[in-house]
């Protein structure tokens, strides 16, 4: 039997709209779940606790660091200060540095350089521990991403850091004034 012309056109696209929704229909059928899984478990005891971190002053996890304030400061000269990080929740943490920099408080820009070690010492002039902080940040102009390690803090816990931020140029208003601004990430053992 031969289809006349003028319908094979009508015909040919109601084939293809029937084969259409047969697969539409079949796709959603085949994405349904066919099992099911349950499981039972004993009874345990659910406990809560508060996760804190402290470093001084400062909103939520940001800290802004007066002991490292630059002021009247000339190129290729450091100052430090230690930074006492204390676990203030209930429960053991680990943190990590994730952010640090200058932020310029005259119409200046200042370039600086940020170390920091663990432990040790920590005047205006001794050296850096052995155990880095975090990896040196060198030549920032302002807060810049910090890929320190995570440390672990047990509750009440605490440890310094020892900061050396060196001024490596300034421009714009003299003398330039400046302060530095830290961001930590804390979580649950």
């Amino acid at each position: 039997m031969r289809i006349p012309r003028h319908l094979s056109g009508p015909v040919a696209a109601s084939v293809v709209l029937a084969v259409v929704v047969v697969l539409l229909a079949m796709s959603v059928r085949s994405t349904g779940a066919y099992w099911t899984e349950t499981a039972s478990s004993s009874p345990g005891q659910v406990t809560t606790g508060r996760l804190s971190l402290s470093t001084g002053t400062g909103s939520d996890n940001t800290y802004t660091f007066p002991g490292l304030t630059g002021t009247a400061l000339i190129a290729n000269q450091f100052k430090q200060a230690p930074l006492v990080i204390v676990n203030t929740g209930t429960e053991a943490l680990r943190y990590r540095l994730t952010s640090a920099g200058p932020q310029a408080s005259t119409a200046s820009t200042v370039t600086i350089t940020l170390a920091g070690a663990v432990g040790g010492t920590c005047t205006a002039t001794s050296s850096l521990g052995a155990v880095s902080a975090f990896p040196t940040l060198a030549s920032i102009t302002g807060v810049t991403t910090a890929a320190s390690s995570f440390r672990t803090l047990a509750p009440a816990a605490q440890e310094t850091w020892c900061i050396r931020s060196t001024l490596v140029a300034a421009t714009g208003a003299d003398p330039a004034a400046y302060t530095h601004v830290f961001t930590f990430r804390a979580e649950q053992v």
